[in-house]
């Protein structure tokens, strides 16, 4: 097993050096090999979930980190493919999802691109439904009725509910009393909208079914 404990290979960081990067265990058991610049190394929020797992375990202040400065984005990218397909081979627990190589930092994407993501992500869950889903959706919704448990479910998270503070209570009805006409107004409106609206597709589905 690849041991980094008593080594430093470390140097400055600096803005635009690219470099391949090494973290390891507090024993000096490498656990992931990255590729990056500027102050990438020391950036432990945007990681993979096991990553962050074992930073949890150590402690970020004891994780061991070690660089070697590249002179292109390309070399970079190629150490760190090497160095995972190595430490693999030397059986190291690496909790890199992948072989490394990915990505490049700071590449624009087209409008082409970016519209074959929209249309790939359309419809997946968390992402937004296509018109004909939303229809399909509403269509199931029409005369729904939630069972009587739901109902005693419903009841029974309500009222495990805190209720609001006087503090809380206070700013509600300050900001209720400060609404101004104009925004009352367009509030009724707003509402009354989504009313016909409602009515109109329920009128539709039904026309529809008919």
């Amino acid at each position: 097993m690849p041991n980094f404990s008593g080594v430093a290979v470390y140097t400055p960081l600096k803005d635009g050096q690219f470099y391949g990067y090494i973290h390891a265990k507090p024993d000096g058991t490498p656990f992931y090999v990255g590729k990056g610049h500027g102050r990438r190394m020391l950036n432990f929020t945007k990681r993979n979930p096991h990553h962050k797992n074992v930073v949890a375990k150590y402690g970020r202040e004891n994780i061991l980190m070690g660089k070697l400065d590249c002179s292109s984005e390309e070399i970079s990218f190629e150490l760190e493919k090497g160095l995972i397909a190595c430490l693999r081979r030397m059986n190291a627990p690496l909790v890199n999802r992948t072989g490394g190589g990915e990505g490049v930092t700071g590449f624009p994407l087209s409008k082409e691109h970016r519209a074959k993501i929209s249309a790939l992500m359309t419809g997946r869950p968390g992402r937004p439904r296509t018109p004909e889903a939303l229809a399909k959706f509403r269509a199931t919704r029409l005369g729904y009725k939630p069972s009587e448990q739901a109902k005693a479910n419903m009841r029974a998270a309500a009222l495990r509910k805190a209720p609001p503070s006087e503090e809380t209570r206070a700013k509600l009805s300050a900001a209720g009393k400060n609404i101004s006409k104009e925004t009352r107004l367009k509030r009724g409106a707003s509402i009354r909208a989504y009313w016909v609206r409602k009515r109109l597709a329920a009128q539709q589905e039904v026309e529809k079914n008919a």
